[in-house]
């Protein structure tokens, strides 16, 4: 393994046993994690791939998997009534207070020099983390484990 990532490696390592005791995950290999959690400056930095693509990806997943979720528990909803919960779930704002509140957001990783409120904006950075996230435990652990995360997060 490359020195410049020891010490982002051993944040992964934290945040993964941090998910295997809070949401009783696997262990997640610690190279997915490391795009997942660092900031566009911080990717840069280190000259890895961003969360971008990821983020891309996490989102359409969760508006799925999510939708799916509450369609089938809610009974039959309406375009509308899906909409606005999908406005309400999968925006930017949520994504950002569920980083804080589940505590993922003290695992991001920054660029030199940066702090989590210098990068793009808290929200948008937040948020690009999470949706990741959820692309990276769907990719690596299958629909009924980020299924599963997900009702833990949201209190379903």
């Amino acid at each position: 393994m490359e020195m410049k990532l020891l010490k982002e490696t051993e944040n992964m390592n934290r945040l993964n046993d941090f998910l295997v005791s809070k949401y009783d995950l696997p262990r997640i290999r610690t190279s997915e994690l490391i795009i997942c959690f660092c900031s566009a400056k911080k990717s840069s930095d280190l000259g890895i791939v961003s969360n971008k693509a990821y983020a891309v990806i996490g989102d359409k997943y969760l508006d799925a998997i999510l939708l799916d979720y509450m369609y089938k528990v809610e009974g039959y909803l309406s375009e509308e009534q899906l909409n606005h919960r999908r406005e309400v779930f999968t925006g930017n704002e949520m994504h950002k207070d569920i980083m804080i509140k589940s505590r993922l957001a003290d695992f991001v990783m920054n660029g030199d020099g940066e702090t989590l409120t210098q990068v793009r904006t808290v929200k948008k950075t937040l948020s690009a983390v999470y949706e990741s996230f959820i692309y990276v435990i769907h990719k690596e652990l299958g629909e009924t484990a980020l299924l599963s995360l997900i009702k833990k997060i949201y209190n379903f």
